[in-house]
C-alpha cells in the first residue's frame, strides 16, 4: 500500500500543475532572479552550476539535488527542449523575500547533444518546507518514466534535510560507489531492502533478484551513468534498485550478476535473508530464522483454514495478492494456479492440519516398489508397496479394497505419489506394526549403488523423457522409484521403470545402467518388460 500511495502522491502532483499555474515557472531565461535581485548570483556558492558544463559536473557528482552553505540545488536533464515540460514548487510563501531562488535553462554549444539542464535554486528560511517536482508531457499526457519530485524540509534553526527517497538513495555514480562502499551490495535502509552495484555497459552483465517467500516484493529500479555530451560506447553504470513488502514476513531474495551466454555456476550470487516486521520496516536476518513453509497459509496468518482458499481464488480472478508465494503452491510443481485451488479444497475436507513439508532423510525410503492392479469386475484394487530405507532395510506392505467383501488391508488407504504428504505417508508405512521388516534387504553392492543413486538424484530430475512399449499383459504395473531430494531438500521420487500392461523406463543413459545393474544384481526387474524397450543386449553384459 506504500508502494502505491507514493506513485499515487507523484501523478497527483504532477495532474496538480497541469490544471493550475500555482508557483509554475514557464519562462525560461539564462539568468532569471526571482524575490532578490542581481547581487544575489554573485552570492553563490562555486559548487552551484552557472553554465551547461558545470551542470553535467554538478550532475557527475551530487545527482539531481545537493544541499550546502543554506542553499538546496535542484537540476534535472530535459530530452525536446523545455516546453515539454511542466513544473510544480509548493509548500513556502511565494511573497518572502528572504527566500530567494534562481531559475536557469543551461544548453550544449555542442550541435549532437540532445539534452539540456533546468538548474532551480533554493534559499529557504527555517521551518521552511517545500517541494520541486518536473514532469515531462507527451501529447498533453504525463510521461511515467520522466517525472521526479523531490522534498525538503527546514528546522528552526535553518537545517536542510532532504526528506525523499533520494535524500538517502543514491542517484549518480558517485553516490552509488560511496554507498557501495559503505553498505555493500545489498543492504537495508528502513522500509527497504536496498541493491546498489557499479556495472559496465560494455560486458554484457546484467543484475536479476529472486525471492521466496513473503509475498509480493515491490520493486523500484533505477539505472544511472555520467552524463556525457558527446555519446559513447560503453561507460560504466550504477544499478539500485528499491524491495518493499506488502506485509509482514520472511523471505530470502537471490541477487544474480552475469553474463546471459555464460554458464549459471559463472554468475556471481548473494543470498540474504530478511523480515519484515508489523511495521514493515525490515532487518537480515539467518536462514535459521525464517518462517517455515505452511502448504495452504495464502494469507501469512500461520494457520489453514476457509480463508487461504477465498484469498487464492480471489488472487487467481486478478482481484488481490496472496501473502507468501510458498505456502500457496501447496502441489509445489513451481505455479500457483486453480490445481492449487483444488488440492487446497480436499486439505480443508481432509482435515484441520495443514500439510508438513518435509526434509529428506538419507535414513529414510530411498527407493520403492509400487505395485498396483485394479479389476474391474470384482471393483478390487490390490496395491503392494516395497520401501527399501537407507538404513539397509526393506519394509513390504499389501492393500486391498473390496466392495462386495469385508476388507483386508495391511494398512489404512492407498498410497499415491500425487498426495501432498506422500513423503510422510511413507514414514507412516516404515513404522507401521504390519509391515514385514527385512534386515539387509539388498546385497551390499546393491544397497550402496542405490544409496549413490538416491544422492544424486537432483542431477536426474530435469530429465524426464521414457521410452514405453505396449506389452499387453493384463497384469497391473509395477514401477520403480528412486527416492531422493532436490537441490532445497525437498523429497522428490522418481519413476525409473515400469513392467505391466505397459513398460518403460527412462532415456537417461545412466538411470538405464541402474536398471540394468537391479536385473543382474534383484529379482526386480521384468527381463520380459525391459527387453522391449532396449533390446537384448544386457542380457550379456
Amino acid at each position: 500500500m506504500r508502494h502505491y500511495n507514493k506513485l499515487i502522491s507523484i501523478i497527483s502532483s504532477a495532474a496538480l500543475l497541469l490544471s493550475t499555474n500555482m508557483f509554475s515557472l514557464t519562462s525560461y531565461a539564462k539568468v532569471e532572479i526571482v524575490n532578490g535581485n542581481c547581487s544575489f548570483e554573485n552570492e553563490l556558492p562555486d559548487w552551484i552550476p552557472s553554465d551547461f558544463e558545470s551542470a553535467v559536473e554538478f550532475n557527475r557528482a551530487y545527482g539531481a539535488t545537493h544541499i550546502e552553505d543554506g542553499f538546496v540545488c535542484c537540476i534535472h536533464k530535459m530530452y525536446g527542449g523545455e516546453s515539454c515540460y511542466k513544473e510544480f514548487i509548493s509548500g513556502y510563501s511565494r511573497d518572502k523575500a528572504s527566500i530567494p531562488y534562481l531559475n536557469n535553462t543551461y544548453e550544449a554549444s555542442e550541435e549532437n547533444c540532445d539534452f539540456s539542464y533546468n538548474v532551480k535554486i533554493f534559499k529557504p528560511d527555517p521551518t521552511d518546507d517545500f517541494h520541486m517536482l518536473w514532469t515531462r508531457l507527451e501529447n498533453g499526457e504525463i510521461d511515467p518514466f520522466d517525472n521526479c519530485c523531490y522534498e525538503f524540509k527546514t528546522d528552526k534553526d535553518g537545517n536542510i534535510t532532504e526528506i525523499d527517497d533520494f535524500g538517502w538513495l543514491p542517484d549518480c555514480v558517485t553516490e552509488a560507489k560511496k554507498y557501495k562502499e559503505e553498505n555493500g551490495v545489498v543492504s537495508t535502509h528502513g522500509f527497504y531492502v536496498v541493491f546498489c552495484d557499479i556495472g559496465n555497459y560494455g560486458t554484457g552483465y546484467t543484475f536479476n533478484t529472486s525471492t521466496e517467500g513473503l509475498y509480493p516484493i515491490y520493486d523500484d529500479n533505477y539505472e544511472f551513468s555520467d552524463p556525457q555530451i558527446v555519446p559513447l560506447d560503453g561507460g560504466e553504470y550504477a544499478k539500485v534498485t528499491t524491495y518493499d513488502g506488502d506485509g509482514h514476513g520472511t523471505v530470502t531474495m537471490t541477487f544474480t550478476k552475469g553474463r546471459d551466454f555464460e554458464p549459471e555456476e559463472k554468475h556471481e550470487k548473494i543470498v540474504k535473508h530478511f523480515r519484515f516486521d508489523g511495521d514493515l520496516d525490515v532487518t537480515e536476518i539467518n536462514e535459521d530464522e525464517l518462517d517455515p513453509v505452511l502448504l495452504g497459509d495464502s494469507n501469512y496468518d500461520e494457520k489453514f483454514d476457509v480463508a487461504d482458499i477465498v484469498l487464492l481464488q480471489q488472487y487467481l480472478i486478478g482481484r488481490f495478492n496472496i501473502r507468501n508465494a510458498a505456502n500457496s503452491d501447496v502441489n509445489e510443481d513451481g505455479t500457483i494456479d486453480v490445481f492449487d485451488l483444488i488440492k487446497m479444497r480436499k486439505m480443508l475436507l481432509s482435515g484441520p492440519d495443514a500439510p508438513i513439508r518435509y526434509t529428506f532423510d538419507e535414513n529414510g525410503p530411498i527407493l520403492i516398489s509400487l505395485y498396483d492392479n485394479f479389476t474391474s469386475l470384482d471393483c478390487i484394487h490390490y496395491q503392494r508397496i516395497t520401501i527399501y530405507a537407507g538404513n539397509g532395510k526393506s519394509y513390504s506392505l499389501n492393500y486391498k479394497t473390496m466392495a462386495r467383501y469385508d476388507k483386508t488391508n495391511l494398512y489404512d488407504e492407498l498410497f499415491s505419489f500425487s498426495d501432498y504428504n506422500w513423503y510422510g505417508a511413507l514414514s507412516d508405512l516404515m513404522n507401521n506394526e504390519n509391515a514385514e521388516v527385512k534386515e539387509s534387504a539388498l546385497k551390499p553392492e546393491v544397497f550402496e549403488k542405490t544409496k549413490e543413486m538416491s544422492a544424486n538424484l537432483n542431477n536426474y530430475l530435469n530429465d524426464k523423457e521414457n521410452i514405453s512399449k505396449s506389452i499387453s499383459i493384463d497384469r497391473g504395473s509395477e514401477t520403480l522409484f528412486l527416492i531422493g531430494a532436490d537441490d532445497t531438500g525437498k523429497p522428490e521420487a522418481y519413476s525409473i521403470f515400469t513392467s505391466g500392461d505397459v513398460a518403460s523406463i527412462k532415456k537417461n543413459e545412466t538411470v538405464q545402467d541402474y536398471v540394468k545393474f537391479l536385473f543382474h544384481n534383484t529379482k526386480l526387474i521384468d527381463a520380459n518388460c525391459l527387453m522391449p524397450l532396449i533390446g537384448d543386449d544386457f542380457f550379456y553384459e
